[in-house]
């Protein structure tokens, strides 16, 4: 499956730091009339947490299908107690909650940031007058994200419109982040980004071509050469 549209919904390097890349175009709205711009089936999206490339990263699955990854966990900033492989489980298993709170669709389901025990924390929402608490808290940002939380949403954003290949473990300095679909109050839609992911999976496996199959190659046939017969001359003085 090709997943060169693919690389991140969601990201950072976090208290379970995890990560994204690219630039995002979607406009999507946000209020008392939450509508999603892309209307692709938001029933049975799971996250699951999976070994990938040697590091354990959150992907979205629906109908069999996966997108790249959209968290990459590698951080060790916070300690033994939180390893990258719980950290991984830990985000993912508060992925599956807050959509089996939702009624098992990610519909009105929004991301936003706060402190919770005067830590920078991204959280879920069901509304934008709706903050974080220890109840929908999805992970701690470290230090190095911390001061940014607001540009930590923007990427998050980015994997499921255009993606850029793998996920990063922190933010480039100096990267655009200008066109991130952004909702009034830093409010932002989960369900646009992954929605748009697995559209662009439909992109892209209608741009791919078949396989082109050479033809067999069938060698020509060879005509078998038949030795000529040699007759014995006569001798001169008429034999014995």
């Amino acid at each position: 499956m090709n997943f060169k549209s693919l690389a991140a919904i969601l990201v950072s390097t976090l208290a379970l730091s995890g990560t994204v890349a690219s630039t995002a175009s979607a406009q999507v709205r946000v209020g008392e009339d939450v509508q999603d711009d892309v209307q692709v089936s938001d029933t049975g999206t799971t996250f699951y947490c999976v070994n990938s490339g040697g590091n354990f990263a959150t992907i979205a699955e629906r109908n069999g299908r996966r997108t790249a990854p959209i968290f990459v966990w590698r951080t060790r900033e916070f300690g033994r107690d939180y390893t990258p492989e719980q950290r991984c489980n830990l985000v993912t298993e508060r992925l599956n909650n807050a959509t089996a709170q939702n009624g098992g669709r990610l519909r009105n389901l929004l991301l936003t940031t706060g402190r919770v025990n005067r830590l920078p924390v991204v959280c879920y929402v069901n509304s934008d007058r709706t903050g974080c608490n220890s109840q929908n808290l999805l992970f701690t940002l470290d230090s190095r994200n911390a001061t940014n939380p607001d540009a930590v949403l923007q990427r998050l954003l980015q994997f499921g419109v255009t993606g850029s290949g793998d996920a990063i473990v922190s933010f480039a300095p100096g990267s655009s982040t200008a066109s991130a679909p952004r909702l009034r109050r830093g409010y932002y839609s989960l369900n646009n980004a992954v929605n748009q992911a697995f559209s662009m999976l439909d992109d892209d496996e209608e741009e791919t071509p078949a396989p082109v199959r050479p033809a067999p190659v069938r060698p020509a046939p060879v005509t078998p050469i038949r030795p000529t017969p040699i007759r014995p001359s006569r001798p001169v003085d008429g034999g014995l």
